[in-house]
């Protein structure tokens, strides 16, 4: 008889983002492509819309009354957007709210002027400051907690590997916010067990 066949690391990953992509309503699959996403502009803007349709979802299942007032918020106004509504609430904590302002604010590049999109984002994070890409290495730590980093090691796989990297934080988010969906536990044995199974960046091909 057969032994049936251990899956491997990314198997394993895919299976957990297919139940959040399932309490999502979105295709199985659509998380996960992003890992491998060629075009830059592309990945930032399916990313952000991700994570404000992610938040939208869970903000509305703590009282569908407000669905409409909700749904209008925009993601991350410092008095009544969503980001600031969830961190009232308790869905999300600061280093949640930090990695989203980082996609939000590359995003925000991207959308109001078209010649961006060719957005190179190694280009971009080489063209910042020290100080700048130092705190921008600090927040992407988000996606590797549990992982041996240090800021330079950050800084050297953003310039390398950037969507990997925020891929990286993309999953680390969804399913804390979808772990409050009603019904749902919050997922820090979740977040263990990818951490657990993650590769090294430095190991991920992504370009040259």
């Amino acid at each position: 008889m057969t032994e049936p066949r251990s899956l491997s690391s990314d198997e394993i990953w895919q299976n957990i983002l297919a139940e959040h992509e399932h309490d999502l309503k979105i295709p199985k699959g659509v998380i996960w492509s992003l890992r491998d996403e060629p075009d830059h502009w592309t990945f930032f803007i399916k990313a952000h819309a991700l994570i404000e349709s992610a938040l939208t979802m869970v903000l509305i299942a703590q009282d569908k009354r407000l669905a409409d007032v909700l749904e209008a918020l925009p993601l991350s106004h410092t008095k009544y957007g969503k980001v600031t509504t969830a961190r009232a609430m308790g869905i999300l904590d600061q280093e949640d709210v930090a990695f989203v302002e980082i996609v939000q604010r590359v995003r925000n590049i991207l959308v109001h002027d078209i010649r961006n999109v060719a957005f190179d984002f190694k280009k971009y994070f080489a063209s910042l400051t020290a100080k700048q890409r130092r705190q921008i290495a600090d927040v992407l730590t988000y996606g590797f907690k549990g992982s041996p980093t240090t800021p330079e090691t950050m800084e050297d796989n953003i310039s390398r590997h950037p969507v990997f990297t925020i891929w990286s934080g993309l999953i680390r988010f969804i399913p804390t916010v979808t772990g409050r969906l009603p019904g749902k536990t919050w997922p820090k044995e979740i977040v263990l067990e990818w951490e657990e199974h993650e590769p090294l960046v430095k190991d991920h091909p992504e370009g040259p």
